[in-house]
């Protein structure tokens, strides 16, 4: 949660992305964290 805010202020500072954009990226990138946390899980599991 703490590294989206940062992600998210980070894309305030720069200022050039609209706010729905924002949400788009921000989306995506809990998309990936998730993905990525199932798949590390699932791997370790098979180990």
């Amino acid at each position: 949660m703490l590294l989206l805010k940062v992600i998210q202020n980070i894309i305030n500072q720069i200022g050039s992305l609209d706010s729905s954009y924002q949400q788009v990226v921000s989306g995506a990138f809990l998309a990936v964290v998730v993905v990525a946390q199932t798949w590390l899980g699932r791997r370790r599991r098979l180990l």
